[in-house]
């Protein structure tokens, strides 16, 4: 026979079984103490004038065995019947109140340590339905406090080091200049430039997903000719991509309906793409540019074929300041923002994004945006 596992269900259980036992040890006893019967009996008598009379009389026939202290045993024994029922439910509710406390008391121990700074704390996910699926739920609370805080120190760790390189470049510069070591010509100047260049896009960067992590990211989506757009963009690159030695090609379906989106972010977006696919495309390589509509979105592609990524870098690629590659990433001077940044831009619009790859045969990254009706 299966028990169940509901705690609701056990407490009416065990309150019906207290009720019918004592019920029936209850009847039992004063079925047993009073042993009575009820006769009536007709008697003829006369009245004071000699004329008969009628009556009836009742009378109470008690058990022999109760002898004349049948009343003194009827409430010994009604008093013992109580005891009785009184013990049994106080033993039921203690066992079911010690199943239910325990596991809260846990938890509530648990909680106050949480609340205490340790986020390791957990309880055991046993007992009652109920109580494991609070146990559970506590867990799984617990577990993503954890984890949000890990990455928040990452996080912290990771910009201070980003931050570090420029600053510390800034500083040996201004030094040397100072000190007349280096001479204050154009090429010191334009690496001043490009220092103070790479911080405020590490800070534009770092503002970017901190809106979209507030839900405070302003767009402004509008009906897009995505065809226009990646040709002006393909204009815009086409300098960096001849001086790393790459070709572009455009592989744009006709007719493809405009992607309803914010035109500005929709620029940004493929941008970080093409930048994340030029600096990972060695000389003589290509990258390609691919729409086209499915299942009532459109889906851009953005093809390379470079060095491609190892499977087990693929379900970190948009992390923040994650690299698979570390020390070419930072000879590039990118931050590891970019492919974060279109991944909260791509989700923001309504979209999602996706990468596929192998170690050495490129990688294609595909974005889906709304269309436009």
């Amino acid at each position: 026979m299966l028990r169940p596992r509901s705690l609701s269900a056990r407490l009416f259980l065990a309150t019906a079984a207290v009720a019918v036992a004592a019920l029936i040890i209850g009847s039992w006893l004063v079925r047993r103490a009073v042993h009575v019967e009820i006769n009536e009996k007709v008697r003829l008598s006369h009245d004071d004038a000699g004329a008969p009379v009628r009556e009836v009389v009742r009378e109470v026939v008690g058990d022999p065995r109760d002898g004349p202290s049948a009343p003194a045993s009827v409430d010994r024994r009604l008093l013992a019947a109580l005891a009785i029922v009184i013990a049994g439910s106080a033993a039921a509710t203690f066992l079911i109140t010690r199943r239910i406390v325990g596991p809260v008391g846990r938890l509530r121990s648990a909680a106050a340590t949480l609340a205490g700074g340790d986020l390791s704390a957990r309880v055991p996910e046993g007992g009652t339905e109920e109580l494991a699926s609070l146990a559970a739920a506590f867990n799984r609370m617990a577990a993503t406090l954890e984890e949000q805080e890990q990455r928040k120190r990452d996080l912290s760790n990771d910009i201070a080091h980003e931050l570090r390189t420029p600053i510390t470049n800034l500083r040996c510069h201004l030094e040397a200049l100072a000190d007349g070591v280096v001479p204050l010509d154009r090429a010191a100047l334009s690496t001043l430039t490009e220092d103070v260049r790479h911080l405020e896009r590490l800070a534009g960067d770092l503002g970017v997903l901190a809106q979209a992590d507030a839900h405070e990211l302003r767009l402004a989506p509008e009906p897009v000719d995505l065809a226009a757009a990646v040709d002006h963009l393909a204009r815009d690159v086409a300098p960096r991509l001849a001086a790393s030695g790459l070709s572009l090609n455009q592989d744009m379906a006709v007719p493809l309906r405009r992607a309803l989106v914010d035109r500005v972010r929709l620029i940004q977006i493929v941008t970080n793409l093409l930048e994340n696919a030029i600096s990972h495309t060695p000389a003589g390589g290509s990258v390609t540019i691919r729409g086209r509509e499915e299942s009532g979105m459109i889906r851009l592609d953005v093809v390379d074929t470079g060095e491609g990524i190892e499977a087990r870098h693929l379900p970190h690629v948009f992390d923040r300041f994650y690299r698979a590659d570390p020390s070419r990433s930072r000879r590039t001077g990118g931050a590891g923002l970019g492919l974060a940044i279109a991944r909260q831009l791509v989700t923001s619009s309504g979209g999602r994004i996706a990468v596929t790859s192998e170690a050495g045969r490129g990688a294609t990254f595909s974005v889906w945006l709304p269309a436009h009706s």
